[in-house]
């Protein structure tokens, strides 16, 4: 006899494809207006922010309540938050390189294990146990890269190392991105360019290439720049990827409901782009998002 499941989940990528600003709502002493953050200082897409933007690009809730027999009301399509899963830097070997690192991975791939999304993978195990011994000033690189002796990323000079699981599971983690990314024709010239380097190190880079503009604001009556109106604006950099997860609630639902939701899930997966956040007439905040269905 087959149970039926309470929950449905698949997992989505999204790569940011113009500067991206999700705001938090008030400023850090260094910044104005920075962008969500997790905890751990990581920008973040919190649930709430991706599942209004479906709503405004739909012109629907895509998140609605349903009511039991009982009378009690549920939340029927749940959102995760959007976490950080590589960060684009410029690099000495090519124009840039996407890095990561192993608390990132971890988490990735428990998130991924808890909520049943399968992958191929392979030496995941001995890969995870390699990059425990990731140390500041060091990367883990491709095959592609395994002769060189440093790689330059940003102004800082890491030493290279080269471990043939670690290779294999960046593989093969870069490949399922770039096959839902909207990027796969460029396979041979992306596969290259994923590497992990410390967690540290990680933070630093990133916190480098965060983009941080400049802005005023512009008196409406005059057409003229406000005194005293220069305020700081944080942004993702273009490039960056981010995953997440859309769980869809099934033991909940009333039978009448249950065929509606599904074709809103189904529309959702057709979405590939929309905008996220502020700058809409600036053109920022574009992104390209991709569903991975469970199988």
């Amino acid at each position: 006899m087959n149970e039926k499941k309470s929950s449905w989940t698949n997992m989505v990528y999204m790569t940011v494809q113009t500067p991206l600003h999700v705001g938090c709502g008030e400023g850090n002493g260094k910044v104005d207006l920075p962008v969500q953050r997790s905890i751990f200082g990581h920008p973040i897409v919190e649930g709430s922010s991706w599942k209004g933007a479906i709503r405004l690009a739909k012109g629907y809730n895509v998140a609605k309540s349903t009511t039991d027999e009982n009378g009690r009301s549920w939340i029927s399509v749940i959102f995760s938050d959007m976490r950080l899963l590589c960060f684009p830097v410029k690099s000495s070997k090519y124009a840039y390189c996407f890095i990561t690192c192993p608390g990132i991975l971890r988490r990735f791939i428990k998130e991924r294990e808890q909520f049943g999304i399968t992958h191929k993978f392979k030496n995941i195990q001995d890969a995870q146990s390699a990059l425990q011994n990731s140390i500041n000033g060091r990367v883990f690189v491709p095959e592609t890269l395994k002769e060189e002796k440093y790689l330059y990323l940003q102004q800082y000079s890491l030493e290279i190392l080269y471990d043939p699981d670690v290779a294999v599971f960046l593989t093969d983690l870069w490949k399922e991105y770039i096959l839902h990314s909207g990027k796969n024709y460029k396979w041979n010239q992306e596969k290259n360019r994923i590497v992990v380097v410390s967690d540290e190190d990680f933070y630093q880079l990133m916190e480098n290439g965060m983009e941080v503009v400049v802005r005023n604001q512009i008196d409406r009556k005059t057409g003229t720049t406000k005194a005293r109106s220069l305020f700081i604006e944080e942004y993702v950099p273009e490039e960056s990827v981010f995953y997440g997860f859309l769980t869809q609630m099934r033991d909940i639902l009333r039978e009448d409901e249950g065929n509606e939701l599904s074709n809103l899930v189904n529309e959702f997966a057709s979405m590939k782009k929309m905008q996220l956040g502020s700058g809409k007439s600036l053109g920022k905040g574009n992104v390209y998002l991709e569903v991975i269905h469970n199988e």
